[in-house]
């Protein structure tokens, strides 16, 4: 059965997912074509005047299009968690012969899938924009060998898949945020789900961002003669990053699964469908 949630969960999402890939390809083929169109013409001409202006044109809808996909990417995934479970689909939802924390399993599992999808698809768009004439851009290989050149090759392999892991981890943690809000909004409210969760939103990130405030201040306090050496360049920066994003995602990880388990508990304990 949870093969089969996760068949109709990418069927369902690929319907509005697909659609936005496709928008941010075009969008993308079409300023790099009249970057290149504009370069291949002689300047100071009335057509290389027409093509720029219409490049610059294209260039702020495609700045304006990346965002709205990103944002609408990781939007969709919250929209369908929250219309599928905390609204009159609910009583259809939940009764498919499955565990409750499973739904909710599968739609952050597709969710994350989407999320990832579209940050590497707007990674490759904002490179073929670089690599069509707006800024010079250096090849993977040149990048190697600089970063090579500071540093084993082994560690650099590393970091990349420590950022990697990390983006992954941002993902979790963003769709594990959103749908603990939506669970703990609806607790509060019955008619205004959507505005208690907000609510819910914003207090919570208020309260993490100051912890984190805190904990940076006290980490620098107990801290105090290693920053002074790191900034003096007697401790690896290397390490330092390493080790900060290793706290990072430990403690993102740990967060983000104490509220994918106080969700559980409330979807299957409070859940309020009226």
């Amino acid at each position: 059965m949870l093969g089969k949630l996760f068949k109709h969960e990418f069927k369902a999402t690929a319907r509005t997912q697909l659609p936005l890939i496709l928008a941010a390809i075009v969008v993308t083929l079409l300023f790099v074509f009249l970057i290149v169109i504009q370069q291949a013409l002689p300047e100071h001409t009335p057509i290389h005047t027409i093509i720029g202006i219409l490049s610059a044109f294209v260039g702020f809808f495609y700045v304006l299009g990346i965002i709205a996909y990103l944002f609408a990417a990781h939007f969709l995934g919250v929209q369908r968690y929250y219309k599928n479970l905390f609204t009159d689909e609910g009583y259809l939802t939940l009764t498919l012969p499955v565990k409750n924390g499973f739904h909710q399993f599968v739609k952050m599992t597709v969710s994350i899938f989407w999320g990832v999808i579209s940050l590497i698809m707007t990674a490759l768009s904002v490179i073929s924009i670089f690599f069509a004439g707006i800024g010079e851009v250096i090849g993977p290989g040149e990048v190697w060998q600089r970063a090579t050149a500071y540093l084993p090759p082994a560690e650099v392999i590393g970091m990349v898949l420590l950022f990697a892991v990390t983006i992954l981890i941002v993902e979790i943690y963003f769709f594990a945020l959103a749908y603990f809000c939506i669970a703990l909004g609806q607790t509060f409210s019955q008619k205004h789900k959507v505005a208690a969760a907000f609510v819910a939103y914003i207090v919570i990130t208020t309260a993490l961002q100051i912890a984190g405030l805190v904990l940076m201040s006290a980490g620098a306090v107990l801290f105090d003669d290693e920053l002074s050496r790191l900034l003096s360049n007697q401790i690896d920066p290397f390490l330092v990053l390493t080790g900060a994003l290793l706290i990072s995602d430990a403690f993102s990880l740990i967060l983000g699964g104490a509220m994918f388990g106080t969700t559980n508990y409330l979807t299957h304990h409070r859940l309020n469908l009226e």
